[in-house]
């Protein structure tokens, strides 16, 4: 009865240690996917801050993406309201900026989408990623396709010689009373502008 019972007691320690195992393995597994999923998303958020930096500089100082060399010319043709009016049409530089700093980055996440929008002044970067979970059980649990994450930043590029060139100009239009009416006329037509 002795032997029965202490080769009894070995298998309930046997099975209990493979369930308690299993949950060790489990949980593992669990922080394992956690590190990387925080490292992918702290990858896009650089991603993210680079490519806004480089916008930012490039609202600043125009210039050929190939040469790097700074267009004076068209910096000095520059309107009063040309940061609020210019047309933005950089949006697939950005994207293949973002897809190239992060091409070799990621470990458990996919790019889906990403947005860029010009508000005024201010550059909007918006990128959707989707992190795949490789066991299906635990998939199913989180709406069975996996978690999708936003990211999204806006910058305003800082730009004081800009903001002084557009005081100097504007206070130079004022001192002159054509000037004034001239100005509350744009006003006007730039507040219908912005309503729309």
């Amino acid at each position: 009865m002795d032997i029965k019972m202490k080769a009894y007691k070995r298998g309930t320690f046997t099975v209990e240690a493979a369930f308690v195992m299993l949950t060790v393995i489990f949980v593992l597994y669990g922080i394992i996917y956690l590190v990387f999923y925080l490292q992918d998303m702290s990858q896009v958020q650089i991603a993210i801050n680079q490519s806004l930096q480089e916008e930012s500089s490039y609202q600043k100082y125009p210039m050929d993406s190939e040469t790097g060399k700074i267009s004076y010319k068209d910096i000095y043709k520059r309107g009063i309201l040309d940061g609020f009016l210019s047309d933005y049409s950089r949006e697939e530089k950005v994207k293949e900026g973002i897809i190239e700093k992060l091409k070799d980055r990621l470990l458990v996440t996919k790019l889906k989408e990403i947005k860029t929008k010009k508000v005024g002044q201010a550059i909007k970067l918006t990128v959707k990623s989707h992190l795949n979970i490789g066991i299906s059980q635990i998939k199913e649990y989180f709406s069975g396709t996996g978690i999708e994450h936003i990211q999204e930043m806006e910058m305003i590029p800082h730009n004081p010689a800009e903001f002084v060139r557009s005081y100097e100009t504007l206070e130079a239009i004022v001192e002159n009373k054509e000037g004034y009416q001239l100005l509350k006329k744009l006003m006007y037509q730039f507040n219908k502008f912005i309503k729309k």
